[in-house]
């Protein structure tokens, strides 16, 4: 109690040690970076190869599986995903958590770069980076102008991407959807026959002649001077006039003319033969792939990201200031800008709205404690109490490396109840003293005596629950870490104010003989004669109690779903469309115009932005590109919270907010859209803190694809069938048609021509290579060399390709090769080196993920053929994965509550009287939640392991001070029946200050506050049906466990 007396004695010291954490806490404050998430690392690294023209089968065979075997020998590997696209090998690797990241990146680095030595020719570098919860574009706008995109796409590229990217925090900025112009070069078939030579010829005439080339350095005179070769292209008749120099025309003069049959004597034409006399050359603007839309306008994209370390408030703040500037600037008067998301936005309503609640909660609470005390002293005394805790934490954080996210600010909002709790102990002990006639700092020094080694444990009992949460396994575990801590760390420091601030506060601030409150209500009085009656009739009271309990719990176990996050309205809709392989990019926007349309007559959506060519998934999701996919991100209005509807008159709240959910505008998106039958569209709302995928996504893989897809397809329609689930598919696809170059190795080998020299003369003619750069018109641009249109429209035109010479004659694709139009995959998946098939739907608003999980996982035991496994992955994986942890960390929660209790008790019994309360807790939570319409989930199960600390504290409490007249000689019955009325006020007093604390967050105040309800509404309903019983059962469990004892 040192501490203590020297409070009292020196409230100078007490006060300037306020005075500092108030300063310092708001200079933390003001320095805490702002984040929507906690910094989570994720063990995930993607590597990103891109290998032009080549179709999913040769990307698999030449790119996918040389990675997949390179970083295979990293350590701490997990899973090795990859997909095998049109073009593009996407290989991620799923790492153990807790690795360190940045090492594995590393690793991964290093193999994937030893690997791009077996890379074919044409491939480029491996592109490798890491996930990040927070690298999400903190800014993603489209931009639109009346005149040419193109011009308006020259001008961001030039102009506002490097302003942008100077902003300070930003670590990337990618152009979307513009039009890059280029320099093509297109070569004539017929020339080629003409001329004796291939599009190979010219591919390396042209990368030969446009560079500049540094040549040393002659010296002379007493000077020195650089020498350079000079011959980058400058304009197009540089590229047209460079000589095409073959080893076949220098073959030709030496070799005789030999006659082979079949093939066309060669012409003799003039040397030098240039690019200009076999190919047209022109600026053209580059097909990317994809295009976009806004509103049904053509638009640019513009998507920023931040660095991780970096304010993503002050960045997107910054990058706003930039894209507002650039109009009439240096972006055309007649264009405009629409932001279709900013991160800045979602942080600062995350933050206002547990801001508001935290406000709230505190206002709530300090009410009531002045409705229990009756002096105004003694609340402010009370109320003191939060400004502290809450800038000691701030400061905490600070120096923990913490941001202000939703995560530390609701640890703070539901802590408003508890953090008062041990100042409202000390203080009604500090006023029943004051009540005996003992002078005010006599009082303080006695009462907070009196609370003793139990204050202290009351306290642990709150920090020992919730360091489990800090330190759970998973990456759920990692995102609740700061929330863990950061309740503990405030609930630290409301133990030190109790201990120092209440009591010299209250040695100064009441006057002796001050009339106070006590605790000798009729309320006392009537809870006297129940605690009495429970006390001569355990056997009724523990069964009634029973009763109640099994009661609650029969009605609200068969009505309570499970999932993994409540659903959170983000204000996004994600439409996905895609058509049969081998659509045509014209019929897939075509179909993505007909939803525009439908979309455009519904008042609850803002903006839709189209992408026609692609669809992106959630996070760390692999996107599929391809003519017959496009993707439609449909931006709402905002939804009217409580203080816009206080705010805002009626007509202006109709017009810039919805009052439906997310959920609600998906169903009648999904409605509007019946008629198209020509395309799979899925509508579904963006959810979740990271949108981690589909709600249900079920991983069948197997080494035989037959069974594996067949498996696909069964469990495809079993899943149709459950209750609940909608829009079940699969990720197989039929094959898409494409024309295949069946080689005759036989004949090519005695014709000279390699199958590999054939493959790559056939996709520079079909699809193009970049030859070469070319400065012009103030821009650096890429030089393409393929065949012209003509040349490359059928089967016929692709079998009159040159692709080699033989004695001076050309050798014509059809010479080596027959040509089939086959089947081919759209994409080829794997998983650890098996074929991968997915399975994914999403739940219909109603139904609990974790319920339906499990009915699928008891047909699929059943159903499944030898050979082929699966696992959840997406929402239900990650609920799959982390519940355990969950259920560790409630178990460890028990465990250490009951060592702290032992410590005070000195007792191995009365700690199991203490655990009663938890059924109590448990039974009333999850009342609660069926009650509000609300499922498990793994928040509302943090909010049970709250529970757990909450209410021992109570009981402790009553078990304490029960010890405490017993060793002043009272009798067991006669100390419990005193215990409980003497107690019943600070239970009272400290329950419904947490209860009203928290109250705000269950009551959804703000927006997107679906996330953080659950977790208050357990804990609600835990306090209110646990310490209604705990007055009464404790006492009564209490009694028969020592009259046990006493027989003993």
């Amino acid at each position: 109690m040192l501490l203590t007396s020297l409070a009292i004695r020196r409230p100078i010291v007490i006060g300037m040690a306020l005075i500092a954490i108030l300063v310092l806490g708001l200079v933390a404050y003001s320095r805490l970076p702002a984040e929507l998430n906690p910094r989570v690392p994720i063990p995930t690294i993607t590597v990103i190869t891109v290998y032009p023209g080549a179709g999913p089968a040769e990307v698999e065979d030449q790119v996918t599986r040389p990675i997949e075997e390179a970083v295979a020998t990293a350590s701490g590997i997990r899973n090795v995903y990859s997909s095998s696209q049109d073009s593009v090998s996407i290989v991620s690797i799923d790492f153990r958590v807790g690795i360190n990241v940045d090492n594995a990146l590393a690793a991964v680095r290093d193999r994937a770069d030893t690997a791009r030595a077996s890379l074919p020719q044409g491939a480029q570098s491996p592109i490798v980076a890491k996930l990040d919860i927070n690298a999400q574009p903190v800014v993603y706008a489209a931009l639109t102008a009346a005149g040419s995109l193109e011009d308006l796409g020259s001008a961001v590229e030039r102009d506002l991407k490097p302003r942008l990217a100077r902003v300070p925090g930003v670590a990337s900025v990618t152009v979307t959807g513009g039009k890059n112009r280029e320099a093509l070069v297109e070569v004539c078939a017929a020339s080629l026959m003409q001329h004796g030579i291939t599009v190979e010829d010219v591919l390396n005439a042209v990368r030969g002649s446009g560079t500049n080339v540094p040549a040393g350095s002659v010296s002379g005179g007493g000077s020195e001077t650089a020498v350079r070769t000079m011959g980058a292209f400058r304009s197009l008749d540089d590229i047209a006039a460079a000589p095409i120099l073959t080893f076949g025309s220098m073959a030709a003069d030496l070799m005789p003319d030999l006659p082979i049959p079949g093939l066309p004597r060669r012409s003799a034409v003039p040397d030098p033969i240039t690019v200009g006399d076999v190919a047209n050359l022109s600026f053209q603007s580059q097909d990317e792939g994809t295009f976009s839309r806004l509103d049904g306008r053509p638009c640019i994209g513009v998507v920023v990201a931040k660095s991780p370390d970096a304010n993503a408030l002050a960045v997107a703040d910054g990058v706003r200031r930039e894209l507002e500037g650039a109009i009439g600037s240096i972006l055309p008067d007649d264009s405009a800008v629409a932001v279709l998301r900013d991160e800045s936005g979602v942080i600062r309503d995350a933050l206002h709205d547990v801001n508001t609640t935290l406000v709230l909660g505190a206002i709530l609470a300090v009410t009531v404690v002045l409705a229990f005390l009756r002096n105004f002293r003694g609340t402010v005394i009370v109320a003191v109490a939060l400004p502290a805790c809450f800038f000691a934490t701030y400061m905490v954080i600070y120096f923990a490396g913490f941001t202000l996210n939703q995560m530390t600010l609701l640890a703070l909002s539901l802590s408003v109840g508890i953090l008062v709790d041990d100042s409202i102990v000390v203080l009604e002990s500090i006023t029943r003293h004051l009540g005996l006639g003992e002078r005010p700092a006599e009082a303080a020094f006695n009462g907070r005596t009196e609370i003793g080694f139990a204050g202290i444990v009351l306290t642990l009992a709150d920090v020992v629950v919730f360091l489990p949460i800090a330190f759970m396994g998973g990456i759920v575990g990692a995102f609740f870490r700061e929330f863990g801590l950061t309740v503990a760390f405030a609930t630290l420091f409301s133990l030190i104010v109790s201990f120092t601030v209440t009591p010299a506060l209250a040695s100064r601030w009441y006057r002796p003989g001050e009339r106070l409150a006590t605790h000798g209500t009729r309320f006392d009085g009537l809870y006297g004669r129940a605690l009495s009656w429970a006390l001569q009739r355990p056997g009724w009271t523990i069964g009634w109690g029973a009763t109640a309990l099994a009661a609650v719990f029969l009605v609200a176990a068969p009505n309570l779903g499970f999932e993994f996050l409540p659903a959170s309205d983000q204000g996004q809709i994600a439409i996905t469309v895609e058509l049969p392989p081998g659509s045509s990019r014209a019929a897939t926007d075509a179909t993505a115009r007909r939803i525009e349309r439908q979309l455009a007559g519904m008042p609850d959506v803002r903006h839709a932005m189209t992408t026609v060519g692609e669809i992106v998934g959630g996070f760390g999701s692999i996107p599929q590109r391809g003519s017959q996919y496009a993707q439609i991100n449909v931006r709402l209005n905002d939804r009217a919270g409580w203080t816009d509807r206080l705010s805002g008159s009626r007509r202006s709240a109709r017009s810039r907010f919805r009052s439906r959910t997310d959920t609600e505008v998906a169903g009648a998106i999904r409605r509007s859209l019946r008629d198209i039958s020509d395309a799979r569209i899925v509508v579904a709302p963006v959810r979740t803190v990271a949108n981690i995928g589909p709600a249900l996504q079920i991983e069948l893989s197997g080494h035989d694809l037959d069974a594996v897809a067949e498996a696909a397809r069964t469990t495809r329609d079993a899943v149709a069938d459950i209750p609940g689930v909608i829009e079940a598919d699969t990720s197989l696809r039929p094959g898409q048609p494409e024309l295949q170059a069946i080689v005759d190795r036989t004949r090519a080998a005695a014709l000279g021509i390699p199958p590999s020299l054939a493959g790559s003369v056939v996709r520079t003619a079909m699809t193009g290579v970049e030859a070469g750069r070319i400065a012009a018109y103030g821009r650096d641009m890429p030089v393409r060399i393929r065949l012209q249109e003509a040349d490359r429209q059928n089967a016929d035109a692709l079998d009159a390709i040159p692709i080699g010479l033989f004695r001076g004659r050309p050798v014509l694709l059809g010479d080596v090769a027959r040509l089939e139009l086959r089947s081919g995959p759209t994409a080829i998946e794997r998983v650890n080196g098996m074929r991968l098939a997915t399975v994914f739907a999403e739940l219909a608003p109603g139904y609990a993920l974790g319920n339906v999980s499990s009915e699928v996982e008891r047909r699929l035991t059943r159903a499944l053929p030898d050979g082929v496994a699966f696992r959840f992955g997406g929402e239900s994986g990650v609920l799959e994965e982390n519940l355990p942890h969950f259920v560790l960390a409630g178990a460890l929660a028990v465990v250490l509550l009951y060592l702290v209790a032992a410590a005070l008790f000195n007792s191995m019994l009365y700690p199991l009287v203490m655990m009663v309360t938890l059924p109590m807790a448990l039974i009333g939570g999850l009342g609660a939640l069926v009650i509000m319409g609300e499922t498990l989930s793994l928040v509302s199960m943090i909010g049970v392991i709250m529970l757990i600390g909450l209410m021992g504290r109570n009981a402790i409490l009553l078990i304490d001070y029960t010890n405490t007249l017993r060793a002043r000689g009272l009798s067991r019955t006669d100390a419990l029946r005193e215990a409980g009325i003497a107690r019943l006020r600070p239970i009272l007093m400290t329950t419904l200050t947490t209860i009203f604390g928290m109250l705000p967050v269950a009551l959804r105040i703000g927006r997107a506050a679906e996330l953080r309800a659950p977790m208050a509404i357990v804990v609600i309903g835990g306090l209110v049906v646990s310490t209604l019983l705990t007055l009464v059962v404790v006492p009564v469990a209490y009694d028969m466990a020592d009259r046990l004892r006493s027989k003993h």
